[in-house]
């Protein structure tokens, strides 16, 4: 498929109108979704440098629309970060008190299992699962209104 977009003539329009300045956030609540897309990421920290992040983007199954109608969306997102426990080689690290998000995670999507192999993006597309949304403002700016994914069960 050949794409007509041409980033010349895009970066030359004339734009007469203002942008949205906040985005609005999912409501708070528990919704039925699956795993749309994972990626791992390295967040820099001050005490412990890079550290791995598993990056879950659940797609919410809004089967009337009206979600994603009344957030002005085509698909209605939200994101999760589960930090990851790594050993001092950089692999996963397992055992008490390590990696209990992904693990949670996993029993979540039934991928859990010690006998089966397993990889991130095995996750993508996997569900349902009840992901329960909630709302932090932004520490800088309390109109900034951001989601959280404070947890993620088998549907």
């Amino acid at each position: 498929m050949t794409s007509t977009f041409d980033p010349a003539a895009f970066e030359n329009q004339i734009i007469d109108q203002g942008n949205e300045t906040v985005m609005t956030p999912v409501p708070e609540g528990e919704y039925r979704g699956f795993i749309k897309s994972v990626r791992v990421k390295a967040v820099t920290t001050q005490a412990r440098g890079d550290v791995p992040v598993l990056e879950v983007i659940y797609q919410i199954d809004d089967e009337t629309g009206e979600l994603a109608k009344e957030m002005n969306r085509d698909e209605v997102t939200v994101r999760q970060d589960v930090w990851l426990d790594v050993t001092e080689n950089g692999a996963l690290a397992f055992g008490p008190n390590q990696n209990v998000g992904l693990g949670k995670l996993r029993e979540a999507v039934s991928m859990n299992d010690p006998s089966r192999s397993f990889t991130f993006k095995q996750l993508e597309g996997a569900g349902p699962v009840l992901v329960t949304v909630t709302q932090n403002p932004s520490k800088n700016d309390a109109s900034i209104i951001y989601n959280n994914v404070p947890r993620v069960i088998r549907a």
